[in-house]
């Protein structure tokens, strides 16, 4: 039976979030085009609450300055690779039913994974942490599917506002 907190795929949702990413890729070759799409989109998608343009936006491709200097470490929470600190409870079941409606497994977690992945954007805190075993972390990968797309998390928002004041 899933938990209340599960989350339906919403394809279209998804498949928006995908198109928002394509087409930032192409800002990227261009530093000062770069930057004024970044300010003009979300201020855009933040005055529309357009969640899934918003979480694009966070893909760490836009981790730059006008300079080109990486500002990765200087967000908060810092986007730098690290092992999550924090120890998996005795005898925790695997949370997959928590990220995918309809779906249990049944075995022990082994492994603690982002529930935003980490290589788009996500952020290492235990809100956005969850409890997998091997086999269900390994399905989830760096998927998007299973992410709540109603709403920004608290530390979306925060990496959001400092990007936009490195940006502008």
């Amino acid at each position: 039976m899933p938990t209340a907190n599960a989350v339906s795929i919403n394809p279209v949702v998804v498949s928006r979030y995908l198109s928002c990413l394509q087409q930032q890729e192409s800002w990227v070759r261009d530093p000062a085009l770069h930057m004024t799409e970044w300010v003009f989109t979300y201020e855009e998608a933040t005055a529309a609450q357009d969640v899934p343009t918003l979480i694009a936006l966070l893909h760490p491709m836009h981790y730059v300055k006008g300079d080109g200097s990486n500002i990765a470490s200087a967000l908060t929470p810092p986007h730098i690779r690290a092992e999550p600190k924090i120890r998996i409870p005795h005898a925790r079941g695997c949370q997959i039913s928590d990220l995918v409606s309809g779906i249990h497994c049944g075995r022990l977690a082994t492994q603690v994974d982002h529930k935003f992945p980490f290589a788009l954007g996500g952020a290492n805190l235990a809100e956005n942490y969850v409890f997998l075993c091997a086999i269900c972390n390994q399905m989830k990968s760096t998927s998007v599917l299973h992410f709540d797309w109603q709403s920004l998390p608290e530390w979306a928002e925060l990496r959001l506002n400092q990007l936009h004041l490195c940006k502008t």
